[in-house]
């Protein structure tokens, strides 16, 4: 009897100490410091990193030592939910990415199309929170070009909402839309220019529709 007593009680050690070594390994919630460490080291190769980021890093792209920036930024809604906007920039645009993340490391966007020179922000907008990327690059060494591109949760996801250019330098002809109203349904935009054109001061509608968001 006392030798099962032993066995009874060794078993239940045992299990006590399994338990708790896996509540210390079980991730906790994330903060900006925790997050980049991740991304340097899935960007280093690590397949573990990676794979909590949800795949944030592609096969092809270049280590940490290579890249224009990292930014990280973050921003609580109005439910109290923490949100992490995750932007890697790289010499080849090829490589950028702009991800959001919560803090479960859930992610909620992954963006590869976004140009050189970028500039991430939240902003809150008519009472919905966006995350708004602007960039500014060349296109075939001639044409200046600045585009915006606007990022909204819809259905418990982040969609891109609004993705058009803001600016195009010609040699001087200098072509402008800015965005004048944001509201449920519609972003309304004016166009300018410093040339005479037809379409001086003339607005235009982008409507959110399935051209931008889910059904």
């Amino acid at each position: 009897m006392y030798k099962n007593l032993l066995l009874l009680l060794f078993a239940l050690f045992f299990l006590y100490s399994c338990s708790g070594d896996s509540k210390e390994e079980e991730p906790g919630k994330i903060n900006g410091k925790i997050l980049s460490k991740l991304v340097e080291d899935a960007l280093w190769g690590s397949e573990k990193a990676n794979y909590r980021l949800s795949g944030f890093v592609k096969p092809d792209t270049p280590p940490p030592d290579e890249y224009n920036q990292l930014k990280i930024d973050s921003v609580v809604n109005r439910e109290g939910i923490k949100f992490y906007s995750v932007l890697l920039e790289y010499p080849n645009p090829i490589h950028n990415v702009l991800a959001i993340y919560d803090e479960n490391l859930l992610l909620y966007l992954l963006d590869n199309s976004l140009n050189g020179n970028i500039v991430t922000e939240w902003k809150n907008i008519s009472g919905k929170l966006y995350l708004i990327a602007s960039e500014n690059f060349i296109s075939k060494d001639l044409l200046k070009l600045s585009r915006i591109s606007l990022y909204r949760m819809i259905n418990g996801k982040f969609y891109l909402v609004f993705h058009s250019f803001t600016k195009l330098d010609k040699a001087g002809k200098i072509y402008q839309q800015m965005i004048e109203n944001i509201d449920d349904n519609k972003i309304i935009t004016r166009l300018s220019s410093n040339r005479k054109t037809n379409f001086n001061n003339k607005k235009d509608i982008f409507n959110f529709n399935q051209g931008y968001c889910p059904p």
